[in-house]
């Protein structure tokens, strides 16, 4: 059998950008230029991954291009990778209780068949993994000190503050205007 040298591969290059939406899923679009140091050929023949966010699965898949990396060269290969927006119910209520923090992962593998051996190899792309704090604020209140105090007075039924009393004034009837105001537009008459 064939000994290879470590790395197996380098990757000189990664690119994303979001795809086009739609209401089942948000693509991404990925491409890595890989480069094969060793004196064999190599076939990607899957580039597959598996997205998380805050531990759920939001997405997984992989690619049924096959590219070929000649000894010494370098190859693009190109992956969409697809949030399934189904999924992302289960992540919200994870993204809620972390305090609007969600921590994404996109791992990545590739499977590549190599003159010599009979069978694919599944080589983790672990400098590939992607990793993303994403934290939002929502309700406003991030930024909120734990020394502010709420105005106003509690009231014994939910805690929340009251309006302070005011006097209440009586209101005069209007007076009508003895100059009305002339219209260019002739609507009011």
């Amino acid at each position: 059998p064939p000994v290879f040298s470590d790395p197996l591969l380098y990757v000189n290059r990664t690119g994303a950008e979001w795809g086009n939406a739609t209401r089942e899923e948000t693509p991404i679009d990925m491409e890595f230029l890989l480069y094969n140091p060793q004196t064999t050929p190599f076939t990607i023949t899957e580039l597959g991954y598996e997205i998380t966010m805050n531990g759920v699965r939001v997405g997984e898949g992989a690619t049924d291009d096959v590219a070929a990396i000649p000894p010494g060269a370098t190859e693009t290969v190109r992956t969409e990778a697809r949030i399934l927006n189904p999924n992302l119910d289960d992540w919200w209520v994870t993204h809620l209780q972390n305090d609007q923090v969600t921590d994404l992962r996109i791992e990545f593998y590739a499977k590549v068949s190599v003159d010599g051996l009979s069978r694919d190899v599944r080589v983790p792309l672990d400098e590939l993994t992607y990793e993303k704090t994403i934290e939002t604020d929502i309700f406003g209140n991030k930024n909120a000190s734990a020394d502010e105090a709420p105005s106003g007075t509690p009231t014994p039924t939910d805690g929340g503050p009251a309006p302070s009393p005011t006097p209440t004034d009586v209101l005069d009837e209007p007076e009508p205007d003895p100059d009305p105001t002339p219209t260019d537009d002739d609507l009011l008459e």
